[in-house]
């Protein structure tokens, strides 16, 4: 279905029709490792999106995934978990980022901002520099219209404050996001709304949780309780519109979010 918007008169008087196109229905989440799998994967059934951006996912754990949600998964690295450690998931090996779809692909790719894909370290908590990040995307055709959705897990600093490393990588990271022009961007970003990096971020593309929401932390799952911060984001560039946007508790120790997507072409 395709949405008419505006027409755009040339000088030789012809027309150039801008539309929108169907709606892609995604959905991302920090899935916070093992801990909540009997909860992401039946909310995820329920809610039968187009694309899911996955965050604090294992590889291993990705098979589950495609056989319970009929969808081919793309994983992209951010360190290794091989021994015991302070976090509450098993140190189940490879863990990162995951793209999971059945539309047809034409590209993907991820570009590290921190670190590098020919090394993984191992995960050492509440030390940003033993774990890589990366800005994963790919390129879908829906209705044979091209859809560029990409994902990160961005750079923790202690309570929401902004830091040096933070600083760091959003630097590196903004001439990725400019490289890749056109795009749905899906997220834990650690950065919370409000702060000077997220600020920064938002400065050049659009910031689609309702400003109604207080926090994307959900306090009956996460460690730490109640935390009044926006760190799961949803940003578009100019030419991609959010609408239906939900957040979701009771899913992981990062609420759930839900939104569908369309994409304003020429003709």
């Amino acid at each position: 279905m395709l949405t008419q918007t505006q027409h755009v008169g040339d000088q030789q008087n012809t027309k150039t029709k801008q539309v929108l196109s169907s709606h892609l229905r995604i959905a991302s989440i920090n899935i916070e490792g093992n801990c909540h799998l009997d909860r992401v994967i039946p909310f995820l059934k329920k809610q039968n999106v187009d694309i899911i951006c996955l965050q604090e996912v294992f590889s291993q754990n990705l098979i589950l995934f495609e056989q319970q949600l009929e969808k081919k998964s793309y994983f992209c690295a951010n360190a290794t978990l091989t021994k015991s450690n302070d976090f509450r998931f098993d140190p189940l090996g490879e863990w990162g980022t995951a793209i999971l779809t059945n539309l047809p692909i034409i590209e993907r790719g991820q570009n590290y901002y921190f670190g590098k894909s020919q090394y993984t370290p191992e995960l050492v908590p509440y030390n940003n520099n033993s774990r890589y990040r990366a800005l994963q995307f790919v390129n879908v055709v829906y209705e044979d219209i091209v859809f560029t959705i990409a994902t990160t897990h961005f750079t923790w600093s202690p309570n929401g404050k902004p830091d040096l490393k933070q600083w760091r990588d959003l630097r590196k990271l903004l001439p990725i996001l400019k490289d890749l022009k056109s795009f749905t961007l899906l997220g834990d970003f650690n950065a919370p709304r409000g702060s000077a990096v997220f600020s920064e971020l938002s400065k050049y593309y659009q910031d689609n949780i309702p400003s109604s929401i207080k926090s994307t932390i959900d306090g009956t799952l996460h460690r730490s309780g109640e935390i009044n911060l926006v760190v799961d984001g949803i940003f578009t560039t100019s030419d991609y519109y959010a609408s239906n946007v939900e957040i979701h508790t009771g899913v992981s120790d990062h609420c759930a979010l839900i939104a569908n997507i369309q994409r304003q072409f020429s003709y």
